[in-house]
């Protein structure tokens, strides 16, 4: 009987090793793959750094094409009244 428990005793030993490798293997798997993610999130967050940034420069720029055109329409605009002056 003490040979019987004995040999369960061992054989199940032996399974809380096996699942405790396992377990340890899968922790280890599971380790890499969030290192590779929070990777590929740095990578994503530096484009979209990059992507506000030229899209506030953009902006940027389209307000300053804007306040040059008004300034041109200005512009042609008293010249327009000017050589209108002239021909009346």
């Amino acid at each position: 009987m003490t040979h019987e428990k004995d040999a369960v005793i061992d054989e199940m030993g032996a399974q809380i090793e096996q699942l405790t490798r396992q377990n340890e293997t899968k922790t280890q798997e599971i380790s890499t793959l969030i290192e590779k993610m929070e990777g590929y999130k740095r990578q994503k967050d530096g484009e979209v750094a990059k992507i506000r940034k030229k899209l506030a420069q953009s902006e940027e720029d389209i307000k300053v094409l804007i306040m040059e055109q008004e300034r041109q329409k200005k512009v042609a605009n008293e010249k327009i009244k000017m050589l209108h002056e002239m021909f009346k």
